[in-house]
């Protein structure tokens, strides 16, 4: 669904919550769009330092008792890994994440990935990594299942079964 047209673009670049231009919608933050085939996506902002790119993995910004508002994680905010960011979002900025279905994610090359593991998040990085192994219960209620192996020895966007959307 990256890069479609439903009225919107979910991979469109967002500076403020009142866009302008030719084209641009206004959102609402929180605002959870559902594209009738398992694919759920969530309009958020980014309070992190520096912009996301597509495919980067999100955690939710706890600092503000919210689930709105998404950074590049942080130790304690590890079980709350949001999703996953459908386009640039800049620092600041606002942006679509993909919180449930299936989709694409930026993976760690330093571990290697079998399909059917379970991914996280990391402290302080954009990448998932290897959680669990296939047939073991992930670590935390937000989590991926990645759908094609990654053995490369450098970070590469796979194809992931997205689980954050669960009390979003």
């Amino acid at each position: 669904m990256s890069g479609s047209q439903i009225g919107f673009l979910l991979t469109q670049t967002y500076t403020s919550l009142s866009p302008s231009g030719a084209g641009l919608q206004a959102h609402k933050l929180g605002q959870i769009y559902e594209d009738g085939i398992g694919n759920k996506y969530k309009f958020v902002k980014n309070t992190h330092s520096s912009a996301f790119a597509i495919s980067d993995v999100v955690s939710y910004d706890y600092s503000g008792a919210t689930t709105t508002s998404v950074f590049d994680g942080a130790t304690a905010a590890l079980p709350y890994m949001a999703g996953v960011a459908m386009g640039a979002i800049p620092a600041s900025g606002f942006g679509w994440i993909q919180i449930a279905g299936v989709g694409s994610a930026l993976v760690d090359g330093t571990t290697d990935v079998a399909i059917g593991d379970s991914l996280k998040a990391v402290n302080g990085e954009v990448h998932a990594v290897k959680d669990q192994a296939a047939g073991t219960a992930p670590s935390f209620g937000n989590y991926m299942v990645a759908l094609a192996e990654q053995t490369s020895a450098t970070d590469t966007i796979i194809a992931v079964h997205i689980c954050c959307g669960l009390g979003a």
